[in-house]
């Protein structure tokens, strides 16, 4: 008797449209034919805001400072097919979209776009291929998004708002290199092979001063790791190291002395090293006496790395 008088239930549940059983404001949102002729695979999310300064998606920043968003995924999502973001769709940094009071806000979509890899050890994934913006979907290269709409929403009312990815966004531009700063990009066949997709490594490179100069000389690196081209981006801060001026006869910094070219001398570990290693004569300048003797009775156990 309990299964007869719950299976009627039951069936009424399932019967129920999907957006009927969760209730609240419903967003679909489709593809425009004309951008993409192909379906598409990925996730897709429409961001939620009382904002228009700038762009929804460009609201979504860490986790303290985000404005809500919402998402699903799509597969093989055809043009003109909508993907719908309701009550049971997952958001930060409210859960659902039925938490948003009721109000004017305006509303944007936007589609992460995914690629097929086939990895060497024979499983098929389907991620987003970054585009060097460090995996950040609301900003990635190729993703596609809608205008900005303002709405009305209400979780009382099942309300279904329509919005149309029209713009695919575009790629992020490179900084230039510098006399300082160098930007690097290398195809790894490593992880080419193990994703079965080109797979790129970038780095940005600050040059000391002089390394145009004396390209023989060796220097100290720092290494540290980003996942962007922003975490990459790097701004030279001048600064006036010491150096040892012939006219002056000391120690001395651009503030201190007017003389420049041959009349200064950079003051290097690496030259002192040169020097030491290779017996030649090391000027005076570069250090002190007692501190030059240690070095000649080091260099003559083998103590430096040629």
């Amino acid at each position: 008797m309990r299964f007869a008088t719950l299976a009627p239930v039951i069936a009424l549940a399932l019967a129920l449209p999907r957006h009927a059983a969760s209730q609240g404001p419903r967003v679909e949102i489709t593809v425009a034919a004309g951008l993409r002729g192909t379906p598409v695979t990925g996730r897709m999310y429409v961001f939620v805001t009382r904002h228009d300064d700038v762009e929804p998606r460009l609201q979504v920043r860490h986790e303290s400072d985000c404005t809500p968003f919402f998402g699903v995924d799509v597969t093989q999502l055809a043009p003109g097919v909508p993907g719908v973001i309701d009550g049971a769709a997952l958001g930060y940094p409210v859960s659902s979209l039925k938490e948003i009071p009721a109000g004017d806000y305006y509303v944007q979509g936007l589609l992460n776009v995914y690629s097929e890899f086939h990895r060497s050890d024979g499983h098929t994934l389907w991620l987003h291929d970054d585009q060097w913006e460090g995996q950040q979907f609301n900003k990635a290269p190729g993703n596609l998004v809608s205008a900005v709409r303002k709405v009305h929403l209400d979780p009382a009312r099942p309300d279904t708002i329509r919005l149309e990815l029209a713009r695919v966004l575009p790629p992020i531009e490179l900084p230039p290199d510098t006399k300082w700063v160098k930007h690097v990009k290398i195809q790894s066949k490593l992880l080419t092979a193990w994703w079965g997709r080109p797979i790129y490594l970038g780095a940005t490179v600050l040059l000391p001063r002089g390394y145009d100069a004396d390209t023989g000389r060796r220097y100290p690196t720092v290494y540290q790791q980003g996942h962007s081209v922003k975490d990459l981006e790097i701004t030279p801060l001048r600064f006036a190291g010491p150096y040892y001026c012939k006219r002056c006869e000391e120690i001395v910094t651009e503030r201190t002395c007017p003389h420049s070219g041959d009349d200064v001398c950079d003051i290097s570990g690496t030259l002192v090293r040169r020097y030491v290693a290779n017996r030649e004569p090391v000027p005076h300048y570069l250090l002190r006496e007692e501190v030059l003797q240690v070095l000649e009775r080091l260099a003559t156990e083998e103590a430096f790395v040629r």
